[in-house]
């Protein structure tokens, strides 16, 4: 299965994927790991194949059994919420995405620390969802945080980090902070960088 989705033959990686869950399911039953595993491998060839509407109630299954399974604060919960998030999200059901993304920060915060780089991903993650939600203040705070985390973390004239002080400044403006924007704009034109890639 996964040298056809290599090779780019993704209907036949897809009904390998769909007998290998079959097969794991009666075999190993519902709850096992590899069963988990196969649910996932399918979903996600789902989505590979644009068909995000299927793999959606397959992640939501992972999930479930996931914390069952696993305990509430496993990596493989973490992986699940954050592809259901993404499922959703690509689907536009942002709103029902958002609640994930916010549990996906809080158990990687939790689990992994403040400054590790899968918790910044996910504070990323959810400045998005906050930010498309029309939750602008929610975004900023989040924003601020993560900007003063990479500002520890990476180079002054790192483009990770010009990219978050750029879209801090542009929500910022958008909030009707103008004078804050400045500032961060004029810190960026004193670096001698510029903004990279979209939010």
């Amino acid at each position: 299965a996964t040298s056809y989705d290599n090779a780019g033959r993704r209907e036949e990686a897809l009904k390998l994927r769909e007998k290998i869950l079959e097969l794991s399911r009666k075999v190993l039953g519902t709850e096992h790991p590899d069963t988990l595993k196969a649910m996932a491998e399918l979903a996600t060839s789902l989505h590979g194949a644009g068909r995000d509407g299927e793999a959606i109630p397959l992640r939501q299954e992972v999930l479930s059994l996931s914390r069952k399974v696993h305990g509430p604060e496993h990596l493989n919960v973490h992986k699940a919420l954050k592809n259901l998030a993404n499922a959703y999200d690509a689907t536009g059901r942002g709103p029902e995405a958002l609640p994930l993304w916010e549990e996906a920060f809080a158990l990687r915060q939790k689990t992994s620390g403040a400054e590790h780089s899968s918790t910044l991903a996910a504070m990323a993650k959810l400045v998005q969802s906050y930010r498309s939600a029309g939750r602008l203040e929610e975004a900023i705070r989040l924003e601020e945080e993560y900007v003063k985390h990479q500002k520890s973390l990476l180079p002054r004239e790192h483009p990770f980090l010009t990219k978050a002080i750029s879209n801090l400044a542009e929500d910022y403006a958008a909030a009707g902070r103008t004078d804050e924007a400045q500032i961060l704009r004029s810190e960026l034109a004193a670096k001698g960088t510029t903004p990279v890639g979209e939010k």
